[in-house]
């Protein structure tokens, strides 16, 4: 009895220590931790791989985007531009600090187009010619390689390696100039401040030396009518909201109205009934030199006669003198006895003397000019002459009787009597005077002309004093470059991001 009761008490103790056993959990992490440890070491492992492959990656494409964007930013159009970039380019060039080989050099190729650029019709760097086109640059570094320490453990290679590009390109702005471009005068490259110039607008299609015509607006989406209301707006304008970027296309249609009406804005001309477009304030100085009104009574002179030059307006070169047509299309520089007799009709001072008539105006005005073409306020006065018989009308009158401005003294800038124009060789850019071919447009290697507008227009012939030429880097907003990067074209959308330029 008490052996049958030792053993009963015995099968009792096992079933309970069984028990407990199956369900006591002290002690489980160990075993989760002894099953996962090598797991999540493995994994910690692998991302050191994939991240040390991911910072290559990062820092070649910084690399490659750096290097693409400054050897856009120094294609100059010249002879040499790719040469120029591939240093500008390379001078940016680190290496790979994460690369345990390669992605220390980056390769460079130039096209003129996108669309080139994506076909990988690239530009021969030693053409001279296709230097002077380059406008886009893909550049691409050599392979940069990662050494894999826990991958090929798992199947994977034991090198890791990529290659990146990154694509620039440089573009022309012209930015808040008349919609207007001149075919360059005789020694156009030669003009020297105060030269009088005329330019005469080219209906045919024979443009030469001493030809202007109007540029369509920068903008897409316009109808036939909304152009020529643009470009009649912006011809009023002394700084036209708008940029013309990498391109220009020659307007059609008329070009004496609008001129006529935009540009004599400037001056207190406006016609009987003037659009809205060209309701803006003149400038404070206009002594026209047209002596016939409008109507008895009114301060407007006749916009669509003019009898030029007369007495009181601003001299013309003596090759010039007479009505207009004559000569042309380069002045002489002689203008010095007309300058002292303009002088005297409106002023009881002597004449100071004045390189340029754009001086004497600014003189006029209250404003001076330095060398570099600042524009500051003076502190000279000059008395005017009681006798003069523009003297009621020097001030925009007109602008007022129009109910343009409601007091004379709210006359517009100086800077309403200044043109910047685009100074475009007109022979070399032929086909696009002809086709408007917008792949040959001159924006690239036109620079701005800024001209004093020394006598109002009939719309056919513009009497204008060249002031100074703006040229790229020149530090003025006018024309300048602007850089930036774009999609590759393997990874971009198909076509050209900016229509074919």
């Amino acid at each position: 009895m008490e052996l049958v009761g030792l053993n009963s008490q015995r099968g009792s103790n096992m079933r309970s220590i069984l028990h407990r056993f199956r369900f006591d959990q002290d002690g489980a992490v160990i075993v989760w931790f002894a099953i996962t440890l090598p797991v999540v070491l493995g994994l910690f492992a692998l991302s050191l791989d994939l991240g040390r492959f991911t910072s290559m990656h990062t820092e070649l494409k910084q690399m490659t985007d750096a290097a693409a964007l400054a050897a856009a930013q120094a294609l100059d159009r010249s002879k040499t531009a790719m040469s120029k970039a591939n240093a500008a380019g390379a001078a940016v060039i680190n290496g790979s600090k994460f690369a345990d080989a390669g992605g220390s050099t980056v390769a460079f190729v130039y096209a003129d187009t996108y669309a080139n650029l994506t076909a990988g019709t690239y530009l021969d760097p030693t053409k001279e010619a296709d230097h002077m086109k380059a406008a886009w640059v893909q550049a691409t570094t050599n392979p940069g390689t990662v050494n894999g320490m826990i991958i090929q453990v798992l199947g994977g290679s034991p090198t890791m390696t990529t290659v990146v590009q990154s694509t620039a390109a440089s573009h022309s702005v012209a930015c808040e100039v008349q919609p207007l471009f001149m075919c360059l005068p005789q020694g156009g490259t030669t003009l020297k401040k105060g030269q009088q110039v005329i330019v005469k607008s080219q209906p045919g299609s024979s443009w030469g030396a001493g030809n202007f015509g109007l540029l369509d607006p920068p903008y897409t989406g316009l109808n036939a009518a909304q152009k020529a209301t643009m470009i009649k707006k912006n011809l009023a304008s002394s700084d036209p909201d708008s940029c013309y970027i990498n391109k220009l296309s020659v307007a059609q249609g008329e070009v004496a109205g609008p001129v006529r009406e935009g540009l004599n804005a400037r001056m207190d001309i406006f016609d009987n009934n003037p659009d809205a477009v060209v309701k803006v304030a003149p400038g404070p100085i206009n002594f026209k030199g047209v002596q016939e009104l409008r109507n008895s009574g009114s301060q407007c002179v006749k916009a669509t006669s003019l009898t030029i030059p007369a007495t009181g307006g601003m001299p013309r070169d003596t090759a010039f003198d007479g009505p207009y047509g004559n000569g042309g299309p380069n002045g002489t520089n002689s203008w010095a006895a007309g300058a002292a007799e303009y002088w005297s009709t409106h002023y009881t001072d002597a004449y100071p003397g004045f390189e340029s008539r754009f001086d004497m105006y600014l003189a006029e005005a209250g404003y001076s000019m330095d060398a570099q073409g600042n524009v500051t306020q003076s502190s000279t006065a000059y008395t005017p002459k009681s006798t003069d018989p523009e003297i009621n009308r020097k001030g925009p009158v007109c602008a007022k009787e129009e109910g343009i401005i409601s007091d004379v003294s709210k006359h517009g800038g100086w800077e309403r009597r200044v043109i910047y124009a685009a100074m475009v060789d007109c022979v070399a850019h032929a086909d696009w005077l002809a086709h408007g071919n917008s792949s040959k447009s001159p924006l690239e290697t036109a620079d701005i002309g800024v001209f004093f507008m020394t006598e109002p227009t009939n719309g056919q012939e513009l009497y204008l004093e060249f002031v100074r030429r703006i040229t790229k880097g020149s530090g003025s907003g006018k024309l300048h470059n602007i850089v930036q990067l774009y999609p590759n074209p393997v990874d971009g959308p198909a076509g050209d991001p900016n229509d074919g330029n």
